[in-house]
């Protein structure tokens, strides 16, 4: 077989140069494709991501703003607590000092008054006694009982023998009464 090359040299440069030309546009082409195919899949994900984020956050604030409310209401009744707690502690119960004191006075011990003062934790007890050996029990009972300490009973109130105005000075122990 023989070639016959009528072509000539000009437009063989065009054919060649046209054909470059075509395989670029095509390598372009399926480029471009590609690329747009990536970017819709990427811009899909994307968009998918972006949906299940809003929804989570969504979700999750709800739910910070119950703790927030439960978290308030905790603080809250913690504080309440701490205010009782607060109140109890400076709480004493004086029901046992005067029902201790109300078995004391008999038809011989007659206490008239009862000065407290829980600060100090002292307290003061006056009153008429019919005898003396009436008051020395008074202030026996009162050495044997947990409730007092350092009781101080006046020596002027054992000088006489018969209708006595005592008083009587002790200091207590104030968790003996809570």
């Amino acid at each position: 077989m023989i070639n016959l090359n009528i072509i000539s040299q000009e437009l063989k440069k065009e054919i060649n140069t046209k054909t470059i030309y075509l395989s670029y546009k095509n390598l372009l082409a399926i480029i471009f494709i590609t690329l747009t195919f990536y970017t819709s899949a990427y811009l899909g994900c994307l968009l998918i991501l972006q949906i299940h984020f809003v929804e989570t956050v969504k979700d999750t604030s709800l739910i910070t703003r119950g703790s927030e409310n439960y978290s308030a209401q905790v603080r809250q009744l913690n504080s309440a607590l701490a205010n009782i707690e607060s109140i109890q502690s400076e709480y004493t119960n004086w029901s046992y000092l005067f029902e201790f004191l109300h078995q004391l006075s008999n038809k011989n011990i007659n206490i008239n008054n009862i000065n407290v003062n829980k600060k100090n934790a002292e307290i003061s007890l006056s009153g008429i006694a019919t005898t003396r050996d009436s008051l020395l029990q008074l202030k026996e009972k009162l050495e044997e009982s947990n409730y007092f300490t350092k009781i101080n009973l006046p020596i002027k109130n054992l000088l006489e023998k018969e209708n006595i105005n005592f008083e009587i000075n002790s200091s207590f122990k104030t968790y003996e009464f809570k």
